[in-house]
């Protein structure tokens, strides 16, 4: 019997790329071998079999264990600190504190002003990740300033100026808020709990209807304007690399998507090189479900389908991982929702 370490072909005879085409030529009795090709919908070949010389080298992930996510909503001020004690609590190990806004009832509705307390009464536990769009810049400054924020790591502020302009059409202020989220970021990098100021999220593009490549698209043209940014407010390309993470939203198609979350980490280093910084820190990446996906007549079905995309983010190599509560779509999420929701990615 072979050992624990050894080859998972271990003991089977060993076969060639001559092999395997015979077999495909014997099953097809005389077809054309291009029938097994599919393309996706951004034009990409994806052929029945790649062999070992065909494959990149994905750069590898940070080496700690991915975060299980759990967004909380649809909870008030007073509510919100209890909130995140009880999903870290129950399976979590992240928190996603996705704010209201008029198209997604199920956030919080907290003011800037209410995060002091909050802080104030949770612990040092878990790593809390903001998405706030529209004012992120006040919440996220407002995160800074709170001295018990201090006391955490590993948290980000979700500054993404793109994904504010594309939600709300304020194309115009763009270069601006751009230019406040640098020169907040440079003070996030010195900050003593060093949250991660920028989290470029694809979920915009991905409810407007983007494939796949368009999305990753979406977020290496952001990347470059953010470094643009960072370096006019004086931060060093080396460490600019250090204030972005990306956000990919998946939907069921669990084999694009694994080869996306792959791909990504990938062109996050070219661009690094391209930028000068031959060995940058490694990407920070968080794989949620894209909305466009979740029903509303039948949320039963979105237990499955968020299945299929926290399978792909954890095989991807994401670095936190998560899924929305089933009925989110319908009203406030219940317990139930959120319940299993937290223990989808475990």
């Amino acid at each position: 019997m072979a050992g624990r370490n050894a080859p998972f072909g271990a003991g089977f005879a060993q076969r060639n790329l001559a092999d395997w085409q015979a077999l495909v030529e014997k099953d097809l009795k005389g077809g054309d071998p291009e029938r097994l090709v599919t393309t996706t919908e951004d034009g990409l070949r994806i052929p029945p079999l790649c062999t070992e010389g065909e494959l990149l080298q994905v750069p590898p992930r940070a080496d700690s264990a991915p975060e299980r996510l759990a967004r909380i909503g649809a909870e008030g001020n007073g509510r919100v600190a209890a909130a995140i004690r009880y999903a870290l609590d129950h399976g979590a190990t992240g928190i996603l504190l996705d704010l209201s806004t008029p198209r997604h009832s199920d956030g919080l509705a907290v003011e800037p002003a209410d995060w002091d307390p909050i802080f104030g009464e949770l612990g040092d536990s878990g790593s809390l990740h903001l998405r706030a769009n529209a004012g992120g810049i006040a919440h996220a400054r407002a995160w800074l300033e709170s001295e018990a924020f201090g006391q955490r790591t590993g948290c980000s502020l979700g500054l993404d100026p793109f994904s504010v302009a594309t939600l709300t059409g304020a194309f115009d202020d763009l270069t601006i808020n751009l230019s406040g989220a640098a020169e907040l970021g440079a003070e996030a990098l010195n900050h003593r709990a060093r949250p991660r100021p920028f989290v470029l999220d694809a979920a915009p593009y991905a409810a407007a209807g983007a494939t796949t490549a368009q999305a990753v698209g979406c977020l290496l043209s952001g990347t470059v304007e953010v470094l643009r940014a960072l370096e006019q407010a004086s931060v060093d390309s080396s460490r600019a690399f250090d204030a972005i993470g990306w956000g990919l939203r998946l939907d069921p198609r669990f084999f694009e998507q694994i080869a996306a979350l792959r791909a990504l980490r990938i062109l996050h280093l070219q661009v690094a090189r391209a930028c000068g910084v031959e060995s940058p820190p490694a990407l920070f990446l968080m794989a949620l479900p894209a909305e466009r996906m979740l029903s509303r007549r039948d949320p039963w079905v979105n237990i499955l389908r968020q299945t299929a995309t926290c399978f792909s983010g954890l095989v991807g190599g994401a670095d936190a991982v998560g899924a929305f509560a089933f009925d989110s779509t319908l009203q406030e999420s219940s317990e139930l929702g959120r319940r299993v929701a937290r223990n989808t990615p475990t």
